[in-house]
């Protein structure tokens, strides 16, 4: 996949962790809820009752399972293309870049937190994203 989509994605990427982080959270809660019921009315329930219970539960750890490996994948793609760009020769475009796509930061912002032009910014930040493409 061509490097600048993938810097674009890093956004999205962190974003989609987040809600799957509170997806798990939900699905955890869910099979405490399940186990707790369970428990509580365990006398005098019938086995069809706790093979639906133990299903429920399969299916809450199964969709969490999914989830976290989601997560984890987009954890791992943030992760080496933040080792791409702390690893350039230049340190400039590496905290031009790591400011664009890491923090956010507009190229006015960045320009003004490193005293040079937009120009300049946007110059360096193309000349890094050159640099990975050759290296990546």
């Amino acid at each position: 996949m061509d490097i600048q989509i993938r810097l674009n994605q890093i956004k999205r990427n962190k974003y989609l962790i987040n809600v799957l982080k509170n997806e798990i959270l939900e699905l955890d809660s869910k099979v405490k809820s399940v186990k707790a019921l369970s428990y509580d009315s365990k006398i005098g329930v019938n086995t069809s009752h706790d093979n639906s219970t133990e299903r429920m539960i399969y299916s809450f750890l199964n969709k969490k399972e999914i989830k976290f490996r989601f997560m984890e994948s987009l954890e791992q793609e943030n992760e080496e293309l933040l080792n791409l760009v702390l690893n350039l020769e230049n340190s400039n475009q590496s905290k031009v870049l790591y400011s664009k796509y890491f923090e956010g930061k507009t190229v006015k912002e960045i320009a003004y937190e490193m005293g040079h032009s937009r120009e300049w910014v946007s110059r360096t930040k193309k000349k890094g994203i050159q640099k990975l493409v050759k290296k990546a």
